[in-house]
């Protein structure tokens, strides 16, 4: 193993752990969470408009089969389907931040399973779900109202730690690029470089 594969690995570490700190109060917050009997394993009559595969891929854990990003955007009234399709190990589907309100949420699966979760969203804006057993996993949903201007990332975010941040604030920005980060392998530190050069898309913040 090289220098440079042990540094990135570091890298990915250190951001495993910073990221972490975030994710511990979730076993704490599991008992004010939807309860798992009332997560919605499947729905008659609903299809889902997009995909979240769950994987074993660094960074693509949870996977849009279409794009290869971890983030899809739907509009208000459809579904996602949070999908346990190619992993080697079982997983919670845990809401790590939502729109404050929004009916069904927070979504957690109580225990660690291989069932898939089938969610519908019905306010505009951000959501991010992660795993209680690998705090490391990012995925989100944007719920965009094709009637505003721009990609709709709602005006609060309400998160698993009982606080409610605006969407401007410092919190939800260093929210926003750990995703980010997390997510793209592109945007991994890369210590052979004198820089590190991190370029987030353009969410109008």
């Amino acid at each position: 193993m090289n220098h440079a594969t042990i540094m990135n690995r570091v890298s990915f570490l250190t951001l495993a752990v910073a990221t972490t700190s975030l994710a511990a109060p979730l076993a704490a917050q599991a008992k004010d969470a939807v309860k798992s009997d009332d997560v919605i394993i499947s729905r008659p009559g609903v299809l889902p408009s997009a995909v979240l595969e769950m994987t074993d891929e660094p960074g693509k854990w949870f996977k849009d089969p279409k794009s290869g990003g971890s983030l899809v955007v739907v509009k208000p009234g459809e579904a996602v389907l949070i999908k346990m399709t190619d992993t080697n190990t079982d997983h919670t589907i845990t809401s790590l931040a939502w729109q404050p309100g929004a009916d069904k949420f927070p979504v957690d699966q109580e225990k660690p399973s291989n069932a898939s979760v089938t969610q519908t969203f019905d306010k505009p804006g951000l959501y991010v779900f992660t795993c209680k057993v690998h705090p490391y996993m990012f995925g989100a949903v944007v719920v965009d109202d094709p009637k505003t201007e721009g990609l709709d990332i709602g005006g609060e975010l309400q998160l698993v730690t009982g606080a409610k941040v605006p969407t401007t604030s410092d919190i939800a920005k260093k929210l926003l690029r750990t995703f980010f980060v997390a997510t793209t392998p592109a945007l991994w530190r890369d210590y052979r470089q004198p820089k590190w050069e991190v370029k987030l898309p353009d969410l109008g913040l």
